[in-house]
């Protein structure tokens, strides 16, 4: 048996940290990535239960999933720009806040509204740095005509996106180019609606940021970005059954490529949770900048001076992983620990990198 267990107290106990710290700006619950990775309709129904009622979500699935589930009055931002009719259609059909970043998700949301004899309810999306989507603040007059030339689109709110948001100068300088985008529009005669720039590490590090709303994601399941403390807890662990355990001579070996190799008489266990779960899983290099390649090799360099290796807990003793993790399995050293077959291992696993594993909300 193994499941992934989420401490519904301890989301209770975030989402009553991050209410707090927002100080009556309107919290956007962010459950994109199917609820990062811990469903995303369980995960509004208990943000939901806990006073958030306010979400975000990044694809048509997951305001329909919502709208069936029974979430039929409270606010769903799409956060991702589509000029694909059906998919219009079928946002519109859901009552969701559509999200507006270029002038062909513009002209398509309104000539689909006019054909509706509707108006789309959205927010204005605009890029002060983060390269996806969204208007440069350079294109004011081209956000200018979207207020008079789709008079079927309705913007009530406006926002960007930090794409480095502990880092306080590159943070500062994104907010500055948004707020002079949200003054030029007021200035001109516009409504801007709800103002919203901060995700989770940025709500944390700068409150003066917070606007009319913010967007709060990796910090409800307590996985923030950032050194210092938040007073969030983490929400979620593994847990597995120990399936089998004996005992390995001195000299034999465990795992793929004889990874691992007993110095001692060696008391091990097995338990089904692997990389296709998401343990040991790194989300790997994706950057190939001088500065990266860097930080990369000294990364392993520590990790090996330091001997670092991976744990998981065994009735409250941290027993250390032998060898490579395997594809659905992983042994551990349990010489010194007091357990039996059937106890339970706690292994901790990124939810986003989840897989094939059931959830289980407690």
């Amino acid at each position: 048996m193994k499941a992934y267990m989420v401490d519904k107290s301890a989301l209770a106990h975030n989402v009553g940290v991050i209410l707090q710290k927002a100080k009556g700006a309107t919290v956007w619950g962010v459950i994109k990535g199917d609820g990062y990775g811990l469903g995303c309709v369980n995960m509004a129904r208990t943000l939901s239960a806990y006073g958030i009622d306010h979400f975000a979500v990044t694809d048509v699935s997951e305001v329909r999933a919502l709208r069936q589930e029974g979430f039929e009055e409270c606010p769903i931002l799409m956060m991702e720009g589509t000029c694909n009719p059906a998919e219009i259609n079928e946002l519109l059909d859901n009552r969701a806040i559509l999200t507006i970043g270029s002038i062909e998700d513009a002209e398509m949301v309104n000539q689909v509204a006019k054909e509706r004899s509707t108006v789309a309810e959205a927010h204005l999306k605009i890029d002060t740095g983060m390269g996806r989507y969204g208007f440069l603040p350079e294109e004011i007059e081209t956000v200018y005509s979207l207020y008079t030339d789709c008079p079927h689109i309705a913007f009530s709110g406006i926002y960007t996106h930090f794409g480095c948001a502990v880092d306080a100068a590159i943070t500062e300088k994104q907010f500055e180019k948004f707020q002079q985008v949200v003054q030029e529009l007021r200035a001109a005669g516009f409504e801007t609606g709800m103002v919203h720039c901060c995700n989770s590490t940025a709500f944390f590090k700068y409150a003066h940021m917070h606007c009319d709303g913010v967007r709060i994601g990796s910090a409800l399941l307590g996985r923030v970005a950032f050194p210092g403390k938040s007073g969030l807890k983490t929400v979620g662990y593994c847990q597995a059954e120990l399936e089998e355990i004996r005992t390995i001579p001195a000299g034999h070996t465990v795992g793929y490529g004889a990874g691992f190799v007993a110095k001692r008489q060696t008391r091990i266990a097995v338990l089904s949770v692997g990389y296709f779960n998401g343990f040991g899983v790194d989300r790997g290099f994706d950057l190939w900048r001088f500065q990266d390649c860097i930080r990369g090799v000294a990364r392993y360099i520590k990790a090996f001076i330091k001997k670092k290796a991976l744990y998981v807990h065994v009735n409250g003793k941290a027993c250390r992983v032998l060898g490579h993790v395997g594809m659905v399995n992983m042994v551990i050293d349990v010489t010194d620990c007091d357990c039996k077959v059937g106890d339970m291992a706690r292994v901790n696993i990124n939810p986003l990198l989840l897989k094939g594993v059931e959830i289980v909300y407690f």
